[in-house]
This record gives C-alpha cells, sequence and structure tokens, in this order.
C-alpha cells in the first residue's frame, strides 16, 4: 500500500467523525492539513462522513476547502475488519481520537451501550497498542459526568464510586477505568481521557445538530409548550443554579493544543485525565436567553397547568443537574496547556445566537413531519385545566409527551 502521508504531517485515526464533536474535531485536523482515518458506521461510500465534516468546516469559514482525496479515508466501524482488511492503515497512525459512543440513557439499553461502549473501545485501545507502533496517544472522549450526580466539586482524577444514573454515564465511566487498567497493567501506549462538560453550538454561528440536552431541553420545553398554546409557562427550576457548558469551538481549541502537546514530544503521564468544562451559567440567563427568542412570559415556580407539567416532564431528567451544584475542576487541563488554553466568555448575545439557530432548527424538523405528527394544540385543554385535578394534569401531560416523543 502506497503511504497515505508520507510528509511530515500528522495521520489521526478518528471515530465519531458523523458526530458532532467528532466532525468538528476532524475537520480542524484537516485544516492543518492531517491526515483523517475514519472508522464510522454504514457510510462504505464516505459520503455521510465528508458531508459532516464539510458542514462543520463551513459553519464560520465557508471559503476554506478540504483535499478530502488526499486527507480522508474512510473505513467500517469495525475493529476485526481493520486488522484483517486494512491492516497496512495501522501502520501510519500517529494519534487516535475515539470520539463515538452509544448516546442512549434508556435504562434497557444498559447491556447494549456496555458492549458498544467499553467493549469497542478496549478492543481498538489493544489492536493499537499491539500493531501501530508509530502511535503515540490514545484520546478517549469521556465526559465530565463519570464523576457523579452528587453534588459537589470533581476532580480530574478516576473516580471509584460514583453515583450514575443512567447507562450513558455507566459505559463512560466503565469505559475510563477498563483503559485506565490496561495502562496500569502495562500497556504501552498512552491515554488521555477527555471528558467535556455538556457541550453547546458553535456560539460564532449557533449551529448545534446534537441531542437536546442542558441548555437546549430547557429551551426545547418552552419552545413546544408555546407550539401547543401556552400563553404563560410556570416551570420548576432553581435561577440560581447553574450548568458548566463548553461551546464546540473551545471543545476544539483545547482538543487541538492537547494534540500538538503531543506532536511536539512534550513529557507526559502514560495515564492522563483532563476536564473540558467550559463556563458556569445559571438557570437565570438560560431562561432569559430562551424567553427572549420563543417571546413566552414564564414563571418560576410549581407547575400548575397541564402544559406547565408537559414542559416539565421534557426537561425533568436533566434538572437533577441544572438545579444541583456540580462544579468541574479544569486546573490540570490549565496547567498542562498554559498559554495555549483556551477559555470560554459567554454573555447575553451568545446564548441568543444559540437559540436563535436552535428556534429555526426545531421550525425546520416539524415542517418535515407529516401533517398528522405535526404539533396541535389539543382541543379544550384551557378548559381542561380548569376543571381537572393536579394529578389528572400530570397525567395528561404524560399522555401528551408520549405521542409527541
Amino acid at each position: 500500500m502506497t503511504r497515505i502521508n508520507a510528509g511530515n504531517s500528522k495521520t489521526i485515526l478518528m471515530t465519531g467523525v458523523t458526530g458532532f464533536i467528532g466532525s468538528y474535531l476532524a475537520a480542524a485536523f484537516m485544516r492543518k492539513g492531517y491526515t483523517i482515518i475514519a472508522m464510522t458506521r454504514s457510510d462504505a461510500e464516505g459520503t455521510r462522513t465528508r458531508s459532516a465534516i464539510d458542514t462543520a468546516l463551513h459553519q464560520d469559514m465557508p471559503r476554506v476547502a478540504i483535499d478530502f482525496a488526499q486527507q480522508l479515508v474512510v473505513l467500517p466501524y469495525s475493529v476485526d475488519e481493520l486488522r484483517r482488511s486494512h491492516s497496512p492503515y495501522l501502520l501510519e497512525i500517529n494519534e487516535v481520537w475515539h470520539c463515538a459512543a452509544e448516546m442512549s440513557f434508556a435504562p434497557r439499553k444498559l447491556e447494549s451501550s456496555f458492549q458498544s461502549n467499553v467493549g469497542m473501545t478496549s478492543e481498538l485501545y489493544r489492536t493499537i497498542a499491539s500493531l501501530s507502533p508509530n502511535c503515540k496517544r490514545f484520546f478517549y472522549v469521556s465526559t465530565a459526568y463519570t464523576g457523579g450526580a452528587e453534588s459537589g466539586t470533581k476532580n480530574e482524577v478516576l473516580h471509584t464510586h460514583p453515583q450514575l444514573i443512567n447507562p450513558y454515564q455507566v459505559s463512560k465511566w466503565s469505559t475510563e477505568m477498563s483503559l485506565a487498567t490496561q495502562v496500569m497493567q502495562g500497556a504501552s501506549l498512552p491515554v488521555t481521557l477527555f471528558r467535556p462538560s455538556v457541550v453547546i453550538g458553535d456560539t460564532r454561528t449557533g449551529y448545534y445538530p446534537g441531542s437536546p440536552f442542558g441548555i437546549y431541553m430547557y429551551f426545547q420545553a418552552l419552545n413546544t409548550a408555546k407550539a401547543l398554546g401556552a400563553r404563560t409557562l410556570t416551570v420548576d427550576v432553581n435561577l440560581d443554579s447553574s450548568l458548566q457548558v463548553v461551546p464546540i469551538e473551545t471543545l476544539v481549541a483545547n482538543a487541538m493544543a492537547l494534540s500538538a502537546r503531543v506532536a511536539l514530544a512534550k513529557q507526559a503521564p502514560h495515564l492522563e485525565i483532563f476536564h473540558v468544562t467550559g463556563q458556569a451559567v445559571s438557570n437565570r440567563i438560560t431562561l432569559f436567553g430562551a424567553t427572549k427568542v420563543i417571546g413566552l412570559n414564564v414563571k418560576i415556580g410549581e407547575p400548575i397547568s397541564t402544559l406547565d407539567f408537559y414542559a416539565d416532564k421534557i426537561c425533568g431528567w436533566v434538572k437533577r443537574f441544572g438545579n444541583g451544584e456540580i462544579y468541574f475542576d479544569d486546573s490540570k487541563l490549565r496547567e498542562a496547556l498554559g498559554d495555549a488554553y483556551a477559555p470560554t466568555s459567554m454573555g447575553a448575545s451568545e446564548f441568543e445566537t444559540l437559540f436563535r439557530w436552535y428556534s429555526h432548527h426545531l421550525a425546520e424538523a416539524q415542517l418535515k413531519k407529516a401533517p398528522a405528527d405535526r404539533l396541535k394544540q389539543p382541543i379544550g385543554l384551557r378548559l381542561i385545566d380548569r376543571f381537572t385535578s393536579r394529578g389528572a394534569k400530570e397525567k395528561l401531560a404524560a399522555r401528551l409527551l408520549k405521542r409527541k416523543g
């Protein structure tokens, strides 16, 4: 096989390139002239992979071009096939960024999440460690919430007994422990556990194609309630509590700085753990930005109407984080990167940009639905609210959520 990268530039094996984080990171690497070997599910022709990278690239750099023919190789998301049919590529790899994960929060998905996230990662790590002699470091994109749901400060360490509340957290924590164990048992390939907090969109453009988590779940709750006819909404949140959110461009800047640190052959421990935590943003700021874009009168308090309960159920489980006091320390990342560390600085205008983009995104998604599936205000909802009990309103809200979800 002809060398895919015969110059001094790096070749990086990546997974999850069709996802939000992976596509932005791949675009940034390719702008630097690096070659990406992307392991992707169900994309034999590479069309979906190229499209994801191209979209990420042109959010803020519309005139930048990437030579996909020279800089991108798309392979199946299979370690067995990588070893069996594409083994020459293993010799080219200088670095791994493993971004892929099964993003399931349903308890019934625990087994499949564990097998996909833990099993695949361990298999990939062992393969690279044994068959890629030029690989300098294995970056695993985890989550800061492997520290658990308890209030308090989470440090950049392995957490031995965190309170994990969904299969995603369990599988991410288990993967971290699996990789750490292999390193501690003498595996030669260094590992960096890269832990973002809540990742949000590009504050320069607002672009965010990800799941409605964190601030987007609150926004979706308010937006949907208004679409169903709410004139005012009462939400049960602690305005003074906060979430640490990191814009995608800040995450990528710090990831690139860590990658450059490897390229410069700086000494680093065989096992590193870094939080990429961004900025603590209060619910007060989030709700102000959301209500300004949506144009809905929002009050704070216990749910009263059916649509109050409906909105509360949409964002109910994320309130466990948004109404708590969890802080992620990133002092090790700051120390490791020094002047290259990229901080987060967001104000009202950035949140307005984020929410305006997401508002258009939700509107477009609604238009793509069949007419029968589009949001419609239930007939007589206000009348029902006047003459039914709290429990009846909660049940109706649950049925509405099930029907629309």
